[in-house]
């Protein structure tokens, strides 16, 4: 949005710097959507896998079993996995801390929330558990990231 309307007021070349100088590429119109859609993120159609994602991007702080994922969109454990790997070359468990650990990254950098309560809050029973599955995905500890 602030591209829009730096290009409108100061012209696109201002616009363009400013999005060179924030490391950001590529330039949305305004009349795009903020955010891709799961289908396109995802880089699949199928309805089954889309569903699964959904589910898991809405369950973060308590997260749901596989089985329990599976068993919502009516198709066995099996072919939940088979899915996950087929399309995203990980299990669904892998992908569901994948994703955890993602938003903690985020809340790591974006709040002063304590890295406890940030475990907490993406799903993970345990701090020391939380600091392990951080530190084998990111190469560094979660409180390094502030």
């Amino acid at each position: 949005m602030m591209l829009h309307l730096i290009g409108t007021q100061h012209g696109n070349g201002l616009a363009t710097t400013v999005s060179d100088e924030l490391i950001y590429t590529h330039k949305r119109a305004h009349s795009d959507p903020q955010r891709t859609s799961l289908q396109k993120r995802l880089d699949s159609r199928n309805r089954h896998l889309v569903e699964a994602v959904q589910l898991m991007e809405l369950n973060l702080e308590e997260p749901l079993r596989i089985s329990a994922i599976a068993t919502q969109l009516s198709i066995s454990e099996r072919e939940l996995e088979r899915l996950f790997r087929h399309y995203l070359q990980q299990t669904p468990s892998a992908y569901y801390r994948d994703l955890r650990l993602d938003q903690a990254r985020w809340m790591l950098q974006q709040t002063t929330d304590s890295v406890t309560a940030i475990s907490v809050a993406c799903g993970f029973a345990s701090l020391s558990h939380f600091t392990r599955s951080y530190q084998q995905r990111f190469d560094r500890k979660p409180s390094r990231e502030r």
